[in-house]
């Protein structure tokens, strides 16, 4: 915003932001003078709302390690959790969004096959503070934890199976959807569907 000249009219024609002085015998450049003062305003990103989706979990091929009842594996529980890692710098070890990793999806109980789907589609809302940390280095972590249990005759009366793991997701990269988290569990390969989400425009102030 230019101050010198910001109402203009017949009794304010403005005002010059800069002058150039040049000598008369040759044209070259004598003085520069700045007469006014003036500030570039830009926007300040202040929150930025995320949606996280557990989409669906895909068995991308069938084993069991326990094949009392059959070759495919029983999916007792599947568990997606996220958080967010804020930083003002690329070297801050950052802040945690949560204490905690946050529940997106909690559910299981299904028998699945080779290509099978088990549909989620739960979600949370995380409102990062982009005015007192760098958005550009926030990350966000998605892990999955996953249960798997046979209950056949002997000599698989209950046989379990437990697994998890995790990825981190850069900002720059929240946008690529869907993100997918591989799992092998008991013999078979799973992969969990995950989707980032902008769930507002970026609230922003003017400064400078």
């Amino acid at each position: 915003m230019v101050s010198a000249s910001i109402n203009l009219g017949t009794e304010s024609p403005g005002a010059p932001l800069i002058y150039k002085f040049r000598h008369l015998l040759d044209n070259t450049l004598a003085n520069v003078t700045l007469t006014s003062q003036y500030s570039i305003t830009r926007a300040i990103r202040l929150r930025q709302a995320l949606r996280i989706t557990a989409v669906k979990l895909v068995c991308e091929s069938r084993g069991d390690d326990c094949d009392c009842d059959d070759n495919n594996p029983d999916v007792k529980r599947v568990l997606v959790k996220a958080n967010a890692t804020q930083r003002i710098s690329a070297t801050d070890p950052g802040t945690n969004y949560c204490v905690e990793d946050t529940t997106v999806f909690d559910g299981g109980g299904v028998e699945m096959g080779s290509n099978d789907e088990y549909e989620m589609g739960t979600s949370v809302l995380f409102e990062l503070d982009a005015e007192n940390y760098d958005y550009n280095f926030a990350t966000i972590k998605l892990y999955v934890y996953m249960h798997e249990s046979d209950y056949g005759g002997f000599p698989c009366f209950c046989n379990s199976d437990h697994a998890d793991t995790f990825i981190t997701v850069p900002s720059g990269d929240f946008l690529k959807n869907p993100h997918e988290i591989s799992l092998p569990i008991s013999g078979a390969q799973f992969r969990v569907e995950v989707l980032i989400e902008m769930a507002n425009k970026p609230e922003v102030r003017f400064g400078t």
